[in-house]
């Protein structure tokens, strides 16, 4: 009996394991052309709907070239500019550094049309066969949000006994907040009621033995 209890207790606990959040891991992506780079984080939240999110880039202009103008952009799967951003002009000098905060929100994204791309543009001045000539040098990478970890609270799990007329077992689990969307938590209470409803009949079965064990 005291072994099925640990099968149970095992079970709540395989549980609290799996509803865990996922926290990610911090890295940087790089975008470089003419000379200019720009660095930004890889694992950017998805913008919530009340407060969105801010992100910040980083950049630093090393052309040869005399550069004008330094801006990106994102666009989704149909070409449709979803979010675009000059840098400051103190950046256009050379050897100069930048950091630009970007404020996203949910609804600039919200029907988009994913994959999104995320490009760096620079504009620059050449001079070459007599004449100065404004190019625009560009470079792209996919740009893909990573989902919220929905916050889930560590439920307390608590095991009591009704001694007669037959233990039953009754498992409890409680938490400080409830998480109504969470399908793998569903899913794995679910699970759980399954595991519980076998223990209840195998204790049973052991129950009507004879002679009957100590404490039925």
């Amino acid at each position: 009996m005291k072994q099925i209890l640990k099968i149970s207790l095992a079970i709540a606990l395989t549980l609290c394991a799996l509803i865990a959040p996922i926290r990610a891991t911090a890295a940087s992506l790089v975008l470089a052309t003419s000379g200019v780079t720009m660095s930004f984080p890889d694992n950017i939240l998805r913008p919530v709907p009340e407060t969105g999110t801010t992100v910040s880039f980083d950049f630093a202009n090393n052309s040869a070239s005399s550069v004008v103008e330094i801006k990106f952009e994102i666009v989704d799967k149909t070409g449709a500019v979803i979010y675009a951003q000059n840098t400051p002009e103190s950046l256009l000098k050379f050897g100069s550094k930048a950091r630009v905060n970007s404020n996203f929100y949910d609804a600039q994204f919200k029907k988009a049309v994913e994959p999104l791309t995320i490009s760096l543009f620079v504009a620059y001045l050449d001079a070459g066969a007599g004449k100065t000539t404004r190019r625009i040098a560009q470079v792209g990478s996919p740009f893909k949000f990573i989902e919220r970890p929905i916050a889930v609270p560590t439920p307390t799990v608590t095991v009591t006994f009704t001694p007669a007329p037959m233990p039953t077992p009754t498992v409890t689990v409680t938490s400080s907040a409830l998480v109504s969307e969470n399908s793998l938590l569903r899913s794995q209470l679910n699970k759980l009621k399954l595991e519980l409803k076998s223990l209840t009949s195998k204790m049973s079965k052991i129950c009507k033995a004879k002679p009957k064990p100590k404490g039925c």
